[in-house]
C-alpha cells in the first residue's frame, strides 16, 4: 500500500512539473497575448511628458479597444501595458490636447446611435501631476 502512495505521489509530482514547464515555454513561445498598435504620441510643451493613444487587443475572443497613457517623454509603450489613464471598451476616435505642462484635454467623438456601446474602464482625473478633463462629442 505504502508503494502504491509513493508511485502515485511521484506521478502527481511529475504531471505537475511536465504542466508547469509546458505553460512556461508556451509563454515564452508566444509571449503576452495583448497586443499594442500605437495611433499617436503627442508630447507636452515643455518636452518631459508624452500621452500616447494605443489600440489593444487580447486575442480572438475579445474585440479592439481604445487606450491612453501618459509617459515620460523617453519611454516606450510596451505590450504588457494597458492605458494607464483611459480605457475604452471600443475604437473611439479621440482627440488629445495639451494645454499645458501639467495639463491635457481628451475628448472622444461618437456617433450619437453608438453612444451608450463605448464603454469606459478607466477615467482618472489626475496622473502624477497632470491633471486630466474629459469631454464627450456626439456626431450624426
Amino acid at each position: 500500500m505504502k508503494k502504491v502512495i509513493l508511485i502515485l505521489s511521484n506521478l502527481i509530482l511529475i504531471v505537475l512539473i511536465v504542466g508547469y514547464l509546458l505553460i512556461s515555454g508556451l509563454n515564452l513561445l508566444f509571449g503576452d497575448l495583448c497586443g499594442n498598435d500605437v495611433i499617436s504620441e503627442t508630447y507636452s510643451p515643455d518636452k518631459k511628458m508624452k500621452v500616447v493613444v494605443f489600440r489593444r487587443s487580447c486575442g480572438a475572443t475579445t474585440g479592439f479597444s481604445t487606450h491612453v497613457s501618459i509617459l515620460n517623454a523617453w519611454d516606450r509603450l510596451s505590450n504588457d501595458e494597458a492605458g494607464n489613464v483611459y480605457c475604452l471598451d471600443d475604437v473611439i476616435p479621440l482627440n488629445i490636447t495639451w494645454t499645458g505642462n501639467e495639463k491635457l484635454n481628451i475628448v472622444r467623438s461618437v456617433p450619437s446611435a453608438t453612444f451608450t456601446k463605448a464603454s469606459t474602464h478607466l477615467v482618472l482625473p489626475f496622473f502624477q501631476q497632470v491633471k486630466i478633463t474629459y469631454e464627450t462629442l456626439t456626431v450624426d
